[in-house]
């Protein structure tokens, strides 16, 4: 047990009484706001250079193999965002103005 004193007036029995609910409801099904068009997206020219920079992953004698698939697979998902972005119009530079 505690050395501390109990005050009267403090504890369980004497809560605070709870606050009244806010009556300004929010109306959760209303339609959200307009979203801002996204900005055009420039392609990496080398995708896997922030995984390389890392160095090869601790995995004993196989860590040079598995730096180049971790590399291979960073490249391939830059590939498919860029075709992403191509199929959005959304690459930048490649602006159609006929």
């Amino acid at each position: 047990m505690s050395n501390r004193k109990r005050h009267h007036g403090q504890g369980a029995g004497n809560a605070r009484p709870a606050r009244a609910a806010d009556t300004s409801a929010f109306d959760l099904w209303r339609p959200p706001p307009a979203l801002p068009p996204p900005a055009k997206i420039t392609p990496s020219t080398d995708p896997s250079l922030l995984v390389r920079s890392l160095g090869d992953p601790p995995l004993g004698n196989k860590s040079v193999l598995a730096g180049h698939y971790l590399a291979a697979l960073v490249e391939r998902a830059a590939g498919l965002a860029t075709a992403l972005a191509v199929s959005a119009d959304l690459l930048a530079g490649t602006d159609d103005t006929d």
